[in-house]
């Protein structure tokens, strides 16, 4: 169809990159899901068919949203309570390092990592068939300082505040941050002395009665639908703008690369390629079955 407004994209990741290239030229604004697509190329074909046809793109990277963590961002990481900033861990008990990567970049206005180096695989549920590790540590260098991400698909979290969540060591204090909360503890206390924490609002009863709703996704997803909307009329780019989308789910991308190959990726974020490594390079796409063709940028 040629006279569609907005087209949302939840299908499979693996279909992300030709819907949302199709929508675009048909002249439609899109909100994609993420990650983005599956191999790097079809990223930046992503993003560069958007910026040719001048189309806005919302990845649902809605961590940009979250009400409470927009204030601690506010509140502790832009007011310098964390002092230089040392490390940043992120866990995840989900395959989900793209949301989690994607949130610290985010409060902390990063953009390429400039080396990352993967480890891991299926260490616990060896006789699953699926093809996704269970066990994997990624580390993220970025200028300022590594941002080191673990998965784990089983047991509890050790805290159930935290099970999708970013720790920000600084050399005054350490920010707690997740999909649920947040602490921010100054260095030599016990006790956080800022805070905050997920609000239901009570304008939406059905969220508590809707079936599988995540409660602490309700509201991050109404404002993150809400800076779609705004950015579609005032046309300019939006919190998840497809390039910060393309961005952290091409570095996810690079580090499943690099734990393949059992080695660290030196990433040209100018050249988008990797440095000295023709191996890697070609990984960054795949083979598409028949009839379906890769995207290319351009």
């Amino acid at each position: 169809e040629k006279d569609l407004d907005i087209v949302l994209i939840g299908t499979p990741d693996h279909w992300h990159a030709l819907t949302m290239i199709a929508a675009v030229e048909a002249g439609a604004d899109v909100y994609v899901q993420k990650p983005i697509s599956v191999d790097v190329v079809e990223g930046q074909a992503m993003v560069a068919a958007a910026r040719k046809h001048g189309r806005v793109v919302q990845v649902g990277t809605q961590r940009r949203s979250t009400p409470h963590l927009v204030e601690a961002r506010d509140r502790v990481i832009r007011e310098g309570l964390l002092g230089k900033i040392g490390l940043v861990e992120v866990c995840c008990y989900y395959d989900m390092c793209i949301h989690m990567l994607d949130m610290v970049r985010w409060m902390l206005g990063l953009g390429w990592p400039k080396r990352i180096g993967s480890a891991g695989g299926i260490l616990v549920q060896t006789k699953e068939k699926a093809n996704i590790p269970d066990t994997q540590t990624a580390t993220f260098e970025f200028d300022e300082f590594p941002v080191v991400w673990t998965h784990r698909t089983w047991g509890n979290a050790p805290d159930p505040d935290y099970p999708w969540a970013a720790f920000f060591y600084g050399e005054k204090g350490t920010l707690k941050a997740s999909v649920h909360r947040y602490e921010f503890i100054p260095t030599g206390k016990r006790t956080p002395t800022i805070t905050g924490r997920v609000v239901v609002v009570d304008k939406y009863p059905e969220d508590r009665t809707e079936r599988d709703l995540e409660l602490h996704a309700a509201e991050a997803n109404r404002e993150h639908q809400r800076d779609f909307l705004r950015a579609i009329a005032s046309r300019s780019r939006p919190v998840a703008d497809i390039e910060e989308g393309y961005i952290s789910s091409a570095s996810c991308i690079l580090a499943n690369i690099a734990m393949k190959l059992g080695r660290t990726l030196a990433w040209d974020a100018q050249a988008q390629r990797v440095v000295g490594d023709d191996e890697a390079n070609r990984l960054l796409r795949r083979p598409y079955r028949r009839p379906w063709v890769h995207p290319e940028v351009g």
